[in-house]
């Protein structure tokens, strides 16, 4: 029974680091796909310009 919830606490502590982690990761994907999109489509805009 002690294993069963030494288990459980260790699943809990994980699932509380990973989400965690992914709170503080998935912004900064977000900000580095929306800058490089922007930055993308800015130069494809002045290629459009210069033929």
């Amino acid at each position: 029974l002690k294993l069963l919830t030494v288990s459980n606490r260790l699943f809990e502590l994980s699932e509380r680091y990973v989400a965690g982690g992914l709170r503080h990761s998935v912004p900064l994907v977000v900000k580095l796909v929306d800058e490089y999109k922007a930055d993308f489509e800015s130069r494809y805009t002045e290629y459009s310009f210069l033929n």
